[in-house]
C-alpha cells in the first residue's frame, strides 16, 4: 500500500505543470501576439485594440466608421483565456497605469508608446515590455 502511494505521488509531481515555464510561455505568447497586432495596425491602417482581464485578454479591430469587433489573428480566436494560475495583474502604457478591463488602443498612424504588461502565477511574475521590440522579463517572486 505504501509503495502504491509513493508511486502515485511521484506520478502526480511529474505531471503538475511547472508554473515558471507556464508563465514564461504565456508571457512570450502575449509579447509575440501584441507585437504582431501593432505591426498589423501599422501595415493595414486599421485601429486595433488589446483588452485584458484577470482571466485573459482579447484583440479587437475598429474599421473606420465602425464599432469594435473581434480580431482573428492567424486563424486563432481573438480571445485568449490564460491557463490557471496565470493572470494579468498590471498594465502600463507610456508609464501610466491602465485600469483593469480598459482598452489599449494600437494606432495605425502613431509611434506606439511603451507598454508593460505583468502576468502572475502563484507569486511568480513576468513582465512583457513592448517598446519598438517585445521582450519578456521574468521578475522575482512577489
Amino acid at each position: 500500500m505504501v509503495l502504491v502511494a509513493v508511486t502515485l505521488s511521484i506520478a502526480v509531481a511529474n505531471v503538475a505543470p511547472d508554473n515558471r515555464a507556464l508563465l514564461r510561455d504565456e508571457a512570450q505568447r502575449l509579447a509575440t501576439s501584441f507585437r504582431q497586432a501593432q505591426d498589423e495596425a501599422l501595415l493595414t491602417g486599421v485601429t486595433l485594440g488589446w483588452q485584458p482581464d484577470t482571466g485573459g485578454y482579447r484583440f479587437l479591430r475598429r474599421p473606420r466608421g465602425s464599432e469594435w469587433q473581434p480580431l482573428d489573428q492567424a486563424g486563432e480566436a481573438s480571445v485568449r483565456r490564460l491557463p490557471t494560475p496565470v493572470q494579468v495583474v498590471d498594465v502600463e502604457v507610456g508609464g501610466v497605469k491602465v485600469e483593469p478591463g480598459a482598452l489599449v488602443v494600437l494606432s495605425p498612424s502613431a509611434v506606439p508608446p511603451p507598454v508593460r504588461i505583468v502576468l502572475q502565477a502563484d507569486g511568480l511574475r513576468a513582465a512583457v515590455e513592448i517598446a519598438g521590440t517585445a521582450k519578456v522579463v521574468l521578475l522575482n517572486a512577489s
